[in-house]
């Protein structure tokens, strides 16, 4: 049998054993390459070290080309944003991956990031494995910030390889004028790549309830993929529109019905007003998250009328500001870096905030169990940014996807 024949009897098996993940394989260029020491997939081809690859058991081999495959499946290679430090990167989409791997019973080669060797012990790998890979990511990085010595773990020598960007990645400074037209085509092109991924899973997953061969698990993973919840934005805007109005002033009188003598009140837009929107800042809340909160604040304020308070809350209340929706910042500028309580938010707005308050949202990553004696007299959603057992005594809890 030639060489690269072993590589793809192993697709071929995959296709009888596993049609789901198999059929997703099928769409990957399997390739011998001895530049790597183990293996990698940049989201068009497997390639794979050749002596590393003869010296696995065939059900290693198996689990070796799942691995990648599932990194495919989840993007992995056009996901990484450029705040992200390449290693860390690796580190989280391997535990998320090689999870996955272990439910559906593929073996994996020893040496890799696995539930006996994660530095963190078996719980917390199997804690981590089942969240997003962002989740895994900001938790690896608060970890390695708070233990510099620990969480250390090198993928150099990861016995299942790495996942690369995706060849349409990587480029020009965003910042400069060709940057930003280059930006501009990543993005399109990763839009394309998601879209031919769902196709592909959709595909794969017909095949494999045809084949009778689809797990409970993997059937609602995959449903979750092709059928996203949804998203954390839009549960807030729909919560908040059900509690706007419409404002019928007079005057000014509708202008549409004036040449014809009819006096009519005159509509303004959707008003919610006045929404207190807290943010913990204490030190365990990176930059690209409070980037993320300015973008979906800045949204709701254009999408609705009303008065925004704005509050960086870490141990105490930082700074407090408050915008009118039509005259919002493109950016609010957040303070703190300390530690984290929930009390003085609300504390603040009892001592000081004399309007009526028609909602608050409070973003935090929820690590903290210090809140207020008794529930306050308006409605909170908590937007968590961190995947933990968050059990608020009183509001609604958010978790970002």
């Amino acid at each position: 049998m030639s060489d690269i024949n072993l590589l793809t009897k192993v697709r071929t098996n995959m296709l009888l054993d596993h049609p789901f993940i198999g059929q997703l394989a099928t769409s990957l260029n399997l390739k011998f390459d001895d530049t790597m020491d183990t293996a990698y997939t940049n989201g068009v081809d497997i390639g794979v070290n050749q002596s590393y690859f003869n010296g696995l058991l065939h059900k290693e081999r198996t689990g070796l080309v799942a691995h990648e495959t599932f990194h495919v499946m989840l993007l992995h290679h056009v996901r990484r944003q450029p705040w992200m430090n390449a290693q860390l990167y690796q580190i989280a989409i391997d535990i998320v991956v090689n999870g996955l791997c272990l439910e559906n019973r593929f073996t994996l080669p020893s040496d890799g990031i696995l539930p006996e060797t994660w530095e963190g012990g078996v719980e917390e790998f199997y804690k981590l494995s089942k969240m997003t890979v962002e989740q895994v990511y900001r938790y690896l990085e608060v970890q390695k910030r708070k233990n510099p010595e620990t969480h250390q773990q090198d993928v150099k020598g990861n016995s299942t390889g790495e996942c690369r960007d995706h060849p349409v990645m990587g480029g020009e400074d965003p910042e400069s004028s060709s940057g930003k037209a280059r930006q501009q085509e990543v993005e399109q092109a990763i839009k394309v790549e998601e879209q031919k991924m769902k196709t592909k899973i959709a595909q794969a997953f017909q095949a494999a309830k045809k084949a009778g061969e689809m797990s409970a698990g993997m059937e609602r993973f995959v449903q979750d993929i092709l059928q996203p919840k949804i998203k954390w934005t839009q549960r807030i805007a729909r919560e908040i529109s059900s509690r706007s109005k419409t404002k019928h002033v007079w005057p000014p009188f509708n202008r549409r019905y004036l040449h014809q003598g009819i006096y009519l009140h005159s509509m303004q837009g959707e008003s919610i007003g006045n929404v207190i929107w807290a943010t913990d800042t204490s030190g365990s809340v990176d930059q690209p998250t409070l980037d993320e909160i300015n973008s979906e604040l800045r949204g709701l304020a254009r999408s609705y009328e009303g008065e925004f308070t704005c509050l960086s809350v870490d141990s105490k209340v930082c700074k407090a500001e408050t915008f009118q929706s039509d005259r919002f910042p493109k950016k609010i500028v957040w303070d703190g870096g300390g530690g984290t309580n929930f009390r003085p938010a609300f504390n603040w707005v009892r001592d000081n905030y004399k309007k009526r308050v028609s909602v608050m949202i409070y973003a935090t990553d929820g690590w903290c169990s210090r809140f207020p004696d008794q529930p306050p007299p308006y409605p909170v959603f908590w937007v968590v940014w961190d995947h933990v057992d968050f059990k608020p005594p009183f509001g609604e809890v958010l978790y970002v996807d």
